[in-house]
């Protein structure tokens, strides 16, 4: 996470404004690693603590805290997309070009990048 402006109300309510830039491989369709998705969530966590940070003083603003506190959502998201019925529902996010929600499973080519106890049967 990387964020152009951390919240503040010093000197009047400062909204944050935080980005998330992945570099991720790039196909059709566009799969990720575990490892990738993984990272994805981690760093989606800590975007998270950005947007949702509510302090007076901008040294205490975004990840200007106490390890523990910045790691926290992090490893919520990174473990909550370890839980099998998560992953397996993330395969099923697939949609098709017009932008509708298939339902369909993500190709068998997909399912060989996630963690053996994240398979299918």
């Amino acid at each position: 996470m990387s964020s152009f402006r951390d919240q503040q109300s010093l000197d009047g309510a400062v909204s944050p404004i935080v980005v998330n830039n992945n570099n991720f491989s790039r196909g059709t369709p566009t799969l990720l690693s575990y490892d990738d998705a993984e990272t994805l969530f981690h760093e989606f966590g800590h975007a998270l603590h950005g947007l949702l940070s509510r302090v007076r003083y901008p040294s205490q603003s975004g990840t200007s805290v106490r390890r523990d506190f910045v790691e926290f959502p992090s490893q919520i998201y990174e473990h909550w997309l370890a839980v099998p019925e998560n992953a397996a529902a993330l395969r099923r996010a697939r949609r098709n070009r017009r932008g509708a929600a298939t339902g369909a499973d993500a190709p068998s080519a997909g399912r060989t990048h996630l963690q053996p106890g994240l398979r299918d049967g």
